[in-house]
Parts: C-alpha cells; sequence; structure tokens
C-alpha cells in the first residue's frame, strides 16, 4: 500500500499545494472598450482568465440646451500569478492613458 501511495503521490504531485496557489485576482472598471487591453494581455501571457460585466449606464443632464448620453461600464477582472501583478496593472495604467 505504502508503495502505491508513493507512486500515486509523485505522479500527482503538482495537482494540489500545501502553500500559497501564487495567483492574484486583478479588477478594474472603464468605460471605455477593453477588447484592445485584453488581446495584450493575453498575447502577452499576463493574464489566464478574464471576465468582462458590461453594464450600461444612461445619464442625462440638462443645462443650457441640454445633454444626454449613453455608456457602457465594463467592469473587468483578470486571473494571473503573483509575479506578473506589476507587469498587469503597469499595462492597464497604460492603455487608459491613451
Amino acid at each position: 500500500m505504502a508503495e502505491r501511495k508513493a507512486k500515486f503521490s509523485q505522479k500527482f504531485r503538482n495537482v494540489w499545494s500545501s502553500g500559497d496557489t501564487g495567483v492574484s485576482y486583478l479588477q478594474m472598471t472603464t468605460t471605455e472598450d477593453p477588447n484592445e487591453l485584453i488581446s495584450q494581455l493575453f498575447h502577452d501571457t499576463m493574464i489566464a482568465d478574464e471576465w468582462n460585466v458590461v453594464s450600461s449606464v444612461k445619464r442625462s443632464f440638462v443645462r443650457n440646451g441640454g445633454l444626454n448620453y449613453d455608456s457602457n461600464r465594463h467592469h473587468l477582472t483578470f486571473v494571473t500569478s503573483d509575479d506578473r501583478v506589476a507587469e498587469v496593472i503597469e499595462t492597464a495604467a497604460t492603455w487608459s492613458e491613451e
């Protein structure tokens, strides 16, 4: 039985961990279309997964003739490794400044 258990542990040692996962979630919100940012992050292997929750926002301001606009708010969540967090943040900050 001990031999069988040792073989199993050796074969599947990467399946579980007793330490830190090394995985981080990052979140950001933008009203700009984030497809270019998401493509860049995936292309440069900075993220492993991404969720984009889109909510519509309609705002109306009426002053001196009026102003109406509709916009979409994108709430993004990224999955990345702990050692790539700074790169993802820098890339997202640069993208949002453009």
